[in-house]
This record gives C-alpha cells, structure tokens and sequence, in this order.
C-alpha cells in the first residue's frame, strides 16, 4: 500500500510542479475569470478604487470581497504580472495541502498524510485550479488553517476561538461563499454553546468591520456588488451538470471517503462534517458564471476521508480489498484520464503527456510555443493599433500593456439582462466606433457579450485575423 501511495504521489507531485512552473512563466492566459482578476489588481496598484459604480468609467466590476485581489495588487509592479497572481494561488493551496499533510501525519502516520496528498493534488480541479489568478486557493487555505485550528483543544479557549474566528473570516474576506468551514465548526462546537456563540461573534465582528469600513468608503459599492448585482439566476440543471461532471472524475475518492467515515467520526470530526457543509456550497454552482471552483472545499475534505480509509486496510479481508481497488482506481485511473466533462480542467495523463514528458525530453511542449506564437502576433496587432481596446479575454493584452475598456464583459452581459446595467453605455461606443481594435475569442453566441453587443460589433467592425492555435482571438477593426 505504502509503495502505491509514493509511486501516485511521486507521479501527481512532478505533473503539479511541472504544469505548476510552465502556469507561473507563461503569460497566456487559459480561464476566462483570469483577466478580471488581474485587472482589479492592477488598477487597484494603479491608485483607483475596487468598489465603484457601475456606470462610471473605467468600467469595472467586483464581485468578490477584496483580499485576494488586494495581495495580488501588492505583487504588480510597472507592468501587469499574471505568473505572480499565480504563484499567489499555487502557495496557497501548497500551505492547505502540507498543513492538512502534516495535522494527519501527526495524529495518523506518514500512509494516511501521504495518500491524502496524492488524492488530492492528483485530481483535475486541484491540478488546474492551483495556479490560476483567481480567489478560491487563497480563501480555500484559510478555510484549511481554521479547520485545523479547530480540531483539537487548546489549553487557552479564547486564544483558540480568535484565531479560527479569524480564519475563518480572511477566508469570507477572500470569497464570501466560503461559508462550509465556519458551518462545519459550529456544528463541531454547538455541544458547547458558549463556544459556538462566540465563534459567531467573532466571526461577525472579524469580517463585518473591515466590510463596513471599505463599504462606506466606497458610498454603499461594496454591499451594491456583493449582494445586489451578485443575485443572478440560477440554473439546476447546470449544477446537477457539473455534479455529474465531478462525481465521474472522483467516483472512487467518494467510496473511500465513505469507508473513511467511522474513522473520520472519531479522530477528524470536523473534516467529516466540512463534507457535509461543502455539499451545500456545491449547490452555489448552479449561479450564473458558476463553475467547477465550487467543488474545492468538497474535493479536499473527500481526500481526508478517503486518505483515513487506508486505516481500515488491517481489518479484513474484503475492506482491504476494496480500500486496494479504489485507491489505485482514483490515483492510476480517473486522475489520470478524467478531464471533468471535456473541460479545460485536463488530468494529469494527459499533462503528463504534453508537457511534462516535452520537458523532461528537453522539449518545450507544444501547446506552450502555441502560446507563446499566439502572444507574439498578438503583441505585433496591439502595436499596430494602439488606441482604444475591447477585449474578450483580458488577460493577455493586459500583460502586453494594453487595459480592456470593459472589464469582465460576462458580468455587464448579465446585469444587462436583468436591467442593472444600461448597456448603452457599451452600444453607444460600437455605433460610434470609438474603438480601434476588438479582440474576441467568441465571433458568434458569445457568452460574454449580449446579442445587441454583438449585433453593433458585426455591423460596424469587420475581422481581418486572429492569433491562430488554440483559443485563438479574433481580430475586428473599425470597417472602412
């Protein structure tokens, strides 16, 4: 069993390392939510303000509450840097990742810590996810460290609820979804009231002052654009999709997770129920512009419960058989090969093969010098046309030194659609062609434009070329 946890280890942990550094070197962008993200942060290290209204330029919007993309706007400098927003993700979910390893190391071996590192930096979700330029890995390690601090008791109780309590409220301050953790520990605590109620309020005072505080100074943004223009619509059958999307990429972490259940219920109790309580965030994937993120909180707490039902391998026979078969399905099968419904989200097989494989041949990949060529012909047209830019994906020509006049499109296309957007403001620009270049990656259906976007882009841009391979962008000048 040992040899089979180091074997999976050793293979997921040089995927990670290498998928990991050609992330943090490479400038191109691969997730949407990317350019946003980096944007904020750059115009927040720029001077202006995160939270401002919507119908005043330059047009931004944020979502997310404001610690992430505030560290990040700490590590730009003169020009846009997207690898270090990166590196900032990949940390985070390394400190979650040998925290969690080290907790279960001490209280069950080096097998149980050992095979929850493979479990869970061996799936897709956390093998992509770890170094995009988005908020989730900051806010996931926060969730982490306050689970952690959670579990056993201290000798001081108040010293232990203000440390979770402020955890716990960095990781709200990150994501305000990321509401599993507090959840699981006040059902860990409810036992002991006093406990559990002043967790509350620490909790409450912890995140409620800083958000008031950038609420006021923002005259009433922040609370505009976490709340309000965050109620979009839902969708249950896109998350029953990416329910289906996940569980056929970790089937077999769920049934050793079900076997690590006792085991979980008498020494890492609050792990079973942050389970439990990350369920109920899985459901927050059907929000318009949801994603697979949603699934962060689940795949790491699965991995603990999966990792402990290696403690059941003595028992008897038929458990250690099927503690055997799912390991090695989850770590030699569905890691390796799952790519969570043909998303970009691609498994370590197929990593393994296009990039780590190229690099250790001394090759560069060739889905990298794709991107680089990209790049480089994208650079070559901003040059060409310097004046103002509408980008689809922003991310890119944000570190060729060029802002989108909108950033993150998807967000106005939505508040549009609901009337909390007058989207004139964009049409109006069209028609006039005030634009001298637009990039799209969409030309038609567009998921991040509304149709009478796209309608004035079509009748008064025409497109001349793109950047070729793989995702390429379009490009649309002003017709003649």
């Amino acid at each position: 069993m040992t040899g089979l946890v180091v074997l999976a280890l050793t293979l997921h942990g040089l995927v990670w390392l290498v998928h990991g550094a050609l992330m943090v070197s490479g400038p191109y962008e691969i997730d949407f939510g990317e350019g946003p993200v980096l944007q904020l942060a750059y115009q927040v290290h720029q001077g202006e303000p995160l939270y401002r209204s919507l119908e005043e330029p330059p047009f931004q919007a944020c979502l997310y509450t404001p610690l992430y993309i505030g560290l990040a706007s700490l590590l730009q400098g003169e020009h846009p840097s997207l690898g270090k927003a990166r590196a900032l993700s990949a940390l985070a979910t390394l400190i979650a990742a040998a925290a969690t390893s080290f907790a279960l190391k001490r209280r069950h071996g080096w097998l149980v810590s050992l095979t929850f590192l493979a479990l869970f930096l061996g799936h897709a979700l956390t093998l992509n996810w770890s170094f995009y330029c988005r908020v989730d890995s900051l806010a996931l390690m926060f969730s982490v460290l306050g689970l952690l601090a959670a579990a056993p008791d201290w000798r001081r109780p108040l010293a232990q609820e203000a440390t979770v309590a402020l955890c716990l409220s960095l990781a709200v301050l990150t994501k305000q979804s990321f509401l599993a953790a507090p959840v699981a520990i006040f059902l860990l605590w409810l036992p002991r009231p006093l406990r559990a109620l002043r967790l509350v309020l620490l909790c409450v005072l912890f995140t409620g002052l800083p958000l008031l505080s950038l609420n006021a100074s923002s005259q009433g943004q922040l609370f505009n654009q976490l709340f309000r223009y965050n109620a979009l619509p839902y969708y249950l059958h896109q998350m029953t999709g990416y329910l289906k999307g996940y569980t056929a990429s970790a089937g077999c972490l769920m049934g050793l997770a079900l076997l690590g259940a006792l085991p979980a219920w008498r020494s890492e109790r609050v792990f079973l129920l942050y389970t439990l309580t990350s369920l109920g965030i899985v459901l927050g994937s059907g929000r318009m512009f949801s994603w697979y993120n949603y699934f962060l909180e689940l795949q790491l707490a699965l991995a603990v419960l999966a990792a402990l039902a290696v403690k059941r391998w003595a028992p008897d026979p038929v458990t250690r058989i099927a503690v055997a078969v799912l390991l090695a399905g989850q770590l030699f099968w569905l890691s390796f090969t799952s790519d969570l419904n043909g998303t970009y989200l691609e498994p370590a097989g197929v990593r393994f093969k296009q990039e780590v494989w190229p690099v250790l041949s001394g090759r560069t990949p060739a889905r990298v010098q794709d991107r680089i060529e990209q790049a480089r012909r994208l650079k070559d047209m901003l040059e060409q046309h310097p004046g103002p830019l509408l980008a689809e994906y922003s991310a890119l020509p944000l570190c060729l030194g060029r802002t989108s006049w909108l950033c993150d499109p998807s967000t106005y296309c939505a508040l549009s659609g609901l009337g909390w957007w007058n989207q004139k403001l964009l049409t109006d620009q069209l028609e006039e062609r005030r634009f001298d270049l637009i990039l799209l990656t969409w030309k038609e259906n567009s998921p991040h434009f509304t149709s009478e976007a796209m309608e004035a882009i079509k009748a008064n841009y025409v497109e001349v070329g793109h950047t070729g391979g793989t995702g390429a962008m379009y490009y649309f000048v002003r017709r003649p």
